[in-house]
């Protein structure tokens, strides 16, 4: 089992749209701002049981192998599966478990 989550904290859309000096309603190429989402992130591991934030105007996108499931405490593991994480992390404070690739939501 894996010990640790990889996470490749990014801004976000509109952040990195408006770090490029881009309005909502400008013209823009949409590749620019996605390209400068991933020149600015950065990879960062979280070890089993530890605490993380992903601070306002970020997300988190998982790098690690494998199903992983959000949820917001530990009676809702039984039913893991409907809480499968298929989006990035938004803004916020989490709980990696490595028990069973479990995401809490705090």
């Amino acid at each position: 089992m894996e010990e640790e989550l990889q996470l490749l904290i990014m801004p976000s859309f509109d952040s990195a749209r408006e770090s490029l000096g881009y309005e909502e309603h400008d013209d823009y190429n949409s590749d620019t701002v996605l390209f400068q989402m991933g020149y600015d992130g950065e990879i960062i591991n979280i070890p089993d049981d530890e605490i993380f934030k992903i601070g306002k105007g970020f997300i988190g996108r998982i790098q690690s192998d494998g199903d992983f499931y959000l949820i917001k405490n530990k009676k809702d593991i039984k039913d893991k599966e409907e809480y499968i994480l298929e989006n990035d992390l938004s803004e916020g404070r989490y709980k990696f478990s490595a028990e069973d690739h479990v995401i809490y939501r705090i």
